[in-house]
């Protein structure tokens, strides 16, 4: 009576094949691993920058050129066009009132500045850094007449606001996205 199995060569040939297959599964599911990572990583760099625009547009929108009594401080934008800084009212959550707000570029990282309330001038802000991983960052004024300035305000008489902000971000991938706020 003869017993029937495997043979100890099929057996290995059987080991061989799956440990293959095992192989060929893990490297597959590695590299899907890896392209969701770097899908995530793109989706929260473009959800920041979403939300960095957007926190700078509702500063913008509540820009104000001074209230009341208050000796306003004014619209500011630094001659290398890398930080810009303005009086802003808050909302009302924060107990109203009037605060100094800013955003300014330097070493990769686009960072909002924010002054106490009723900071004397001089005082240096709090800042938070909103965006890093820049390659660069620029800011420009449009004018009354319709023209692009690189600081302001423009002339020392000057005390109004810009029409319209333009923010100019480079990624550090190279992407370059442009956008044009209007001040309120």
């Amino acid at each position: 009576m003869r017993q029937r199995g495997f043979t100890l060569l099929e057996v290995m040939v059987a080991l061989l094949l799956m440990g293959l297959f095992s192989v060929m599964a893990y490297r597959a599911l590695d590299a899907v691993l890896q392209a969701e990572a770097h899908a995530r990583g793109e989706i929260d760099r473009w959800r920041d920058l979403a939300l960095t625009l957007g926190r700078l547009e509702n500063d913008l929108n509540n820009a104000v050129a001074g209230v009341g009594g208050m000796q306003p401080r004014g619209f500011r934008l630094d001659a290398d066009g890398l930080a810009l800084a303005w009086d802003r009212l808050l909302p009302e959550d924060e107990a109203g009132g009037v605060r100094r707000v800013g955003y300014a570029y330097a070493d990769g990282v686009l960072s909002r500045l924010l002054w106490r309330e009723a900071a004397p001038i001089g005082e240096l802000p709090l800042r938070t850094s909103v965006l890093p991983g820049l390659k660069s960052v620029l800011f420009r004024c449009l004018d009354g007449q319709g023209g692009w300035q690189a600081s302001w305000p423009v002339t020392a008489a000057d005390t109004g606001m810009p029409r319209a902000v333009e923010i100019v971000v480079e990624l550090a991938s190279g992407e370059r996205i442009r956008r044009v706020l209007q001040v309120q």
